[in-house]
């Protein structure tokens, strides 16, 4: 029997609800007793997302539980203990209150001395024990809960000129742990050690979770990643567990060196001012004939046909999301040159006349603001106002008008981020909107999320603003520029001999 389980053996079904819901945020705690203690024995054996549990505790708690921690086992007399905790200037009353917060959360057990005198011993399971020594302490300092996935949770720096980070995998004893480290760079630094693939490969490989340890230890001392339960369930996004993490440093690092694409794509794809001459034909389309929505809310079939037809995003179709124009007439519904009174689709008139009247670059600044701002669809989450924000900075301080690697850029956006959760003050950000009326769903993000659905937002606003070109290469989305639409946007010089013409959705001829 593991120390974790001889440490739950007794406890009521309330003590492990509180432990399970500390430990296990998100989960019900509506089991049975038996049920409970497994999932939480489960959870402080494996460590689950520890670094982010620690980072919960305070000042206090961390001092005592590093003081348990300091003994030859991980166990200690309590007068001994409140004597240690004394000189720091806690209190006996102080000393009591943050142990039984501790026991409350399954850190720490209290029990008498075997010889029947009154003074107690305090315990942490030497499983949680383990977990606790890795992450606790870092150059006397606590590991933020940010840092699980950075090099900052290892107790030195990682020189990332010395060796690269291929050599590094390539140094590793094990063959399997080499290979799953591959699989890692391409999943942008983090793989799910539970997925069919990867178990599939461990199983025939004759390796398993009894091996995470070895591998934390390899990997960490190669600076090259680390291995096991990994939460950053406070910064709103969900990591699988298992998972072998690659630092984002290495990420970032990588990314940057790689981001310009010398591969010319098969084909191209851009947009223009399709999406602006589509809204005028909408908008005429609804001056003209208000469009009664049928029962259930849509848009008339024969009508979105014909319209369909002659919408110039069409070309488009099958490299966007969704209906045309349903795409257009939500576009036209947030500028509000078009509202729905009662079920019918009416133009508004002023609204309409002041968009003709702005000139071209204005008309995209206005959407690229509009498209920045949105939240919500299935393809939106708390992260990608962020996301969105990195995306178009690291666009800014680019001054080369070649092609660049789509994934890359979107590897480098994702863990640029990641490496300034802390700085941003996600956390603190996130549980002021979890006060506000948002729904779960729209905060929380898997990881793997946070890439695909910046990759939507590129090509399916960026891309239809003519902001930028997307290239593909054997059928695949693979290569991204930005326009000179783009790059002036964005704050770019533009060329003094270069001379566009656009045209206005009014078919007015711009120079």
């Amino acid at each position: 029997m593991s120390a974790v389980s001889e440490t739950l053996r007794g406890l009521k079904k309330a003590e492990l609800q509180t432990i399970h819901q500390f430990w296990l945020p998100g989960e019900s705690v509506q089991y049975r007793a038996d049920e409970l203690r497994k999932r939480v024995t489960a959870a402080l054996v494996r460590g689950a997302g520890v670094e982010e549990r620690v980072a919960r505790l305070s000042n206090s708690q961390r001092r005592l539980i590093t003081a348990v921690l300091a003994k030859p086992k991980p166990r200690a007399a309590l007068p001994e203990l409140q004597e240690t905790l004394a000189q720091s200037g806690a209190s006996r009353v102080e000393v009591e209150s943050t142990l039984r917060q501790l026991v409350e959360r399954g850190f720490i057990s209290r029990q008498k001395k075997r010889d029947g005198r009154r003074s107690e011993i305090l315990e942490i399971p030497q499983e949680l024990a383990d977990h606790l020594a890795r992450v606790l302490v870092v150059d006397g300092d606590p590991v933020s809960a940010a840092d699980v996935i950075s090099q900052k949770r290892l107790p030195f720096e990682i020189d990332f000129e010395e060796k690269n980070l291929d050599d590094r995998i390539e140094q590793l004893d094990s063959a399997v742990l080499q290979k799953l480290c591959c699989w890692a760079l391409q999943k942008r630094g983090i793989l799910d050690l539970s997925g069919d693939d990867e178990v599939e490969f461990m199983v025939d490989a004759g390796v398993g979770e009894d091996d995470f340890g070895s591998w934390r230890s390899s990997l960490e001392d190669a600076g090259i990643g680390t291995i096991g339960s990994i939460s950053l369930h406070d910064f709103g996004i969900a990591i699988p567990d298992p998972s072998l993490v690659i630092f984002q440093e290495w990420i970032q690092l990588r990314s940057r060196s790689r981001v310009q694409e010398e591969t010319a794509p098969d084909k191209l794809l851009e947009a223009g001012v399709d999406l602006f001459i589509d809204l005028e034909t909408l908008a005429l389309q609804v001056e003209q004939h208000p469009v009664r929505l049928t029962r259930s809310g849509n848009f008339p079939k024969r009508l979105a046909e014909q319209l369909r037809q002659a919408m110039a995003l069409e070309r488009l179709a099958g490299h966007l999301e969704g209906d045309t124009v349903t795409r257009v007439l939500r576009v036209a519904l947030r500028l509000g040159i078009i509202e729905n009174f009662a079920g019918e689709l009416q133009a508004n008139r002023e609204r309409l006349k002041a968009w003709r009247n702005l000139d071209y670059n204005r008309k995209v600044e206005v959407l690229l603001q509009k498209f920045l701002d949105e939240s919500a669809g299935n393809r939106w989450s708390f992260h990608q106002e962020s996301l969105r924000s990195i995306l178009l900075d690291t666009l800014r301080a680019r001054v080369q008008e070649d092609w660049m690697s789509l994934e890359v850029l979107i590897d480098y956006t994702v863990s640029t981020y990641l490496l300034e959760l802390e700085e941003r003050e996600v956390a603190s950000l996130l549980r002021q909107r979890r006060e506000e009326d948002f729904s779960r769903e729209r905060l929380q993000s898997p990881f793997s999320r946070l890439g695909t659905d910046l990759a939507y937002w590129i090509v399916n606003r960026l891309l239809c603003l003519g902001m930028c070109e997307i290239g593909l290469i054997d059928g695949s989305l693979a290569v991204f520029r930005l326009t000179a639409l783009g790059r002036e946007q964005l704050g770019h010089e533009s060329d003094p001999g270069e001379c566009r013409i656009l045209v206005n959705p009014d078919f007015e001829i711009m120079l």
